[in-house]
């Protein structure tokens, strides 16, 4: 199955899982909330073959993404640098952290373009991140990130 689909399978998993989830700033702590987490982090889990992979190496990437709902142009710049130390990223985490499991579940409950940004959340989302920065604007309609890691 191609990269693309299963992103596209993922983040319908996701916005099914935050249609049940309540809202986020109330019920920070609660029961239903943190087994949603834990739903969002075994969907998203690394597959075995990426966990054998990075054995060999890991990637230093460079990730950009560029959307504009208004015109519906999408850019997206993604480099890919193998670093071909044996081990190392058999040490990174294989599934979405907590913070980036509720940030899955505050974007799938987004009443536009829920889908199409969980899309290219999950697409970004490394195991090691140096760098994240994210620029919405929802008056022009754009959402723009910039991210730098390992993965």
């Amino acid at each position: 199955m191609e990269r693309s689909e299963k992103l596209v399978r993922r983040a319908a998993d996701i916005v099914r899982i935050a249609e049940t989830t309540p809202d986020v700033p109330r019920t920070l702590n609660s029961e239903m909330l943190q087994a949603d987490i834990r739903r969002i982090q075994k969907v998203t889990r690394c597959p075995f073959t990426e966990f054998l992979r990075r054995t060999a190496f890991f990637w230093f990437r460079i990730y950009v993404r560029e959307l504009d709902f208004n015109s519906g142009k999408d850019e997206r710049v993604n480099i890919r640098i193998p670093i071909p130390i044996p081990f190392v990223g058999t040490l990174f985490r294989r599934q979405l952290s907590r913070r980036q499991a509720l940030k899955a579940i505050t974007l799938a409950r987004r009443e536009t373009n829920g889908p199409k940004l969980i899309e290219a959340y999950l697409d970004s989302c490394m195991a090691l991140e140096f760098l994240r920065v994210e620029e919405s604007n929802p008056e022009r309609g754009r959402w723009e990130l910039v991210v730098i890691g390992l993965d």
